[in-house]
């Protein structure tokens, strides 16, 4: 699949998460007012829906408007936040199932891996001139030691196959 689809489907699926995750947060906050501000013959209900709107915002609510925003920010952290999610939606029917089906069909794919940030594979210029003068001074510093192993950004980066 394009890269322009899939990026497509991950702004649609932030907007969707950010929509209802901001939008049930506010629902929440209005049904615990309404019942705030009834009058005392409601304030019985009022640890049940403080506890149970608590633990939907803390575990649904808030991770999907983070999420959203993250997904729309092209961060990796909120593809991985967001699966989860999506697995716990499947279980939600009617209306969760499909949202949680289509979230995992929009991440899971390998197309989706390259729209998010890319890895520290592609430096900027400065990050490469950083790591050329580090391994010049530490060049530098080998000599001055009296060490005379053969010195290269493998072995500074650790990536000699060890």
């Amino acid at each position: 699949m394009e890269v322009v689809t899939i990026n497509r489907h991950v702004k649609i699926l932030a907007s969707i998460h950010i929509i209802m995750g901001g939008g049930l947060l506010l629902v929440a906050v209005a049904q615990l007012a309404s019942v705030f501000f009834a009058g005392p013959e409601h304030t019985h209900t009022m640890p049940f829906l403080l506890g149970l709107f608590s633990w939907l915002a803390i575990g649904l609510f808030i991770p999907s408007l983070a999420g959203g925003i993250g997904l729309l920010r092209k961060k990796r952290w909120a593809r991985v936040l967001i699966i989860f999610l999506s697995m716990g939606f499947l279980f939600a029917v009617p209306g969760g199932t499909p949202l949680g089906a289509y979230g995992l069909w929009a991440l899971v794919k390998r197309e989706t891996e390259p729209v998010l940030a890319p890895r520290a594979a592609l430096l900027s210029r400065i990050d490469q001139t950083r790591r050329g003068s580090l391994l010049a001074m530490l060049s530098g510093g080998r000599l001055l030691t009296g060490e005379r192993r053969r010195f290269s950004p493998r072995t500074l980066w650790g990536s000699n196959g060890d």
